[in-house]
C-alpha cells in the first residue's frame, strides 16, 4: 500500500501508542515509518541488566553529538537517541518517573488546554500495569496511592528488583541525615524528598517493557496497521501553496535500501520522531527560520523561526 488515513514518522514512545490507539479503529488504516528495525528481541534489550552495552551501537542508537559546548572545556556532548521500533524506550536504563504537578500546569499555563496534571494523570495511569512487593514496600517505606498508580495497561512498572547492595538504603541515610524527608508515593505530583523510581520492567519476566512490547507486539498482526521498517523519512510532501488553500501536509517521503518511496496520508501525517529529527524534518520540508532554510537551499514552505531553536537536554542517561 502506498496510502494510508494515517502516516506516523517515528516508531518509538510516541509514535507506536498513537498508532496503535488509530488502529483500534477498524476502519481506518496506519502506517509508521521507522528508521530502524525490529531489535526487540537481541538479550541488550531484554535483558534490563545489558542495557548499558546498547549505547553507541549503531544498530540501536543514533548517536548524537552536540556541537561543542563552551561550559565543558568546548567538548561535544554525546547525546544517545533509540533507533529500531521502541525508538528511546529500547535503548533507556528503564527509570520511569513523573514531574511535579506544577510543571505540568505550566504546559498549560502556556497555551495548551488540556495539557494539565489532571488530565494527563488520567492517561499516566491507564498507560501503565504497576505492582510492589511488601518486601519492597517496607525496604523503602513506600506507601504507593491506588489513585496513581493503574494495574491494567500496556506498560509494566515495578520498583528496580536489585539495589546494588542496599545502594539506596545508603543514599537514604545519608539525605536524611541532612533533613531530607522521604517521599511514600513520588507519582503523585509531588517530587519532593527520597524515594525509589520505579523501572519499566515486567515482574513476570524480569525483561524489559518497552513501546515495542506493549504498543507494537500486541498489535502487530492487526491488517490496519503497517510498520515499515529500515526506512528513513526524508521530507515531508505538501499540498501546493500556489493553489490558494493553506499548505496541508498531503504524505512523506523516505528512502529504504537506497530507493526513495513516497506514502500518501488522506487524513493526517503524525510527527513522532523525537526531540531532535522532529524538527529536523521539518526543516528539510521547508518549515522553520527562513534564513537557516535559505542558507542551505531549502526552499521555504512556512516561516516558523521556532522550530529547531531552543533545546534542552538532560545529561541524565536513565532519563534517555
Amino acid at each position: 500500500m502506498s496510502s494510508f488515513d494515517y502516516v506516523v514518522v517515528g516508531g518509538g514512545l510516541a509514535g507506536l501508542v498513537v498508532a496503535a490507539r488509530l488502529a483500534e479503529d477498524t476502519n481506518k488504516t496506519v502506517a509508521v515509518i521507522e528508521a530502524g528495525g525490529h531489535v526487540s528481541d537481541q538479550a541488550g534489550v531484554q535483558i534490563p541488566g545489558l542495557c548499558q552495552q546498547n549505547l553507541t551501537k549503531p544498530d540501536l542508537d543514533w548517536g548524537f553529538l552536540s556541537t561543542p559546548q563552551g561550559g565543558v572545556g568546548d567538548r561535544p556532548i554525546y547525546l544517545p537517541r533509540g533507533k529500531g521500533v521502541g525508538g528511546s524506550s529500547i535503548l533507556n536504563f528503564m527509570s520511569s518517573g513523573r514531574a511535579s504537578s506544577t510543571e505540568y500546569d505550566a504546559i498549560e499555563s502556556l497555551g495548551a488546554k488540556g495539557w494539565n496534571w489532571k488530565e494527563l494523570q488520567k492517561y499516566f495511569v491507564k498507560s501503565e500495569s504497576f505492582s510492589a512487593s511488601k518486601q519492597d514496600l517496607d525496604k523503602y517505606s513506600i506507601r504507593p496511592d491506588a489513585e496513581y498508580h493503574g494495574t491494567e495497561g500496556p506498560i509494566k512498572r515495578i520498583y528496580p528488583p536489585w539495589d546494588g547492595g542496599n545502594m539506596y538504603g545508603k543514599y537514604y541515610s545519608a539525605l536524611h541525615s541532612l533533613g531530607v524527608p522521604s517521599n511514600p508515593d513520588n507519582c503523585n505530583g509531588n517530587t519532593v524528598g527520597t524515594c525509589v523510581v520505579t523501572n519499566t520492567i515486567d515482574p513476570k519476566t524480569l525483561t524489559r517493557s518497552s513501546a515495542a512490547t506493549a504498543y507494537y507486539e500486541p498489535n502487530k498482526d492487526k491488517v490496519n496497521l503497517t510498520v515499515i521498517t529500515d526506512a528513513i523519512a526524508s521530507r515531508i510532501v505538501f499540498s501546493d501553496p500556489a493553489s490558494g488553500q493553506d499548505v496541508r501536509a498531503e504524505g512523506v517521503e523516505y528512502i529504504k535500501d537506497k530507493v526513495t518511496h513516497k506514502v500518501t496520508a488522506t487524513r493526517e501525517v503524525i510527527l513522532a520522531a523525537g526531540s531532535f529529527q522532529t524538527p529536523q524534518l521539518l526543516e528539510l520540508s521547508g518549515i522553520g527560520d527562513e534564513a537557516i532554510l535559505k542558507r542551505h537551499g531549502i526552499p521555504v514552505t512556512v516561516n516558523l523561526p521556532g522550530v529547531g531553536a531552543n533545546l534542552q537536554v538532560s545529561a541524565t542517561l536513565s532519563q534517555s
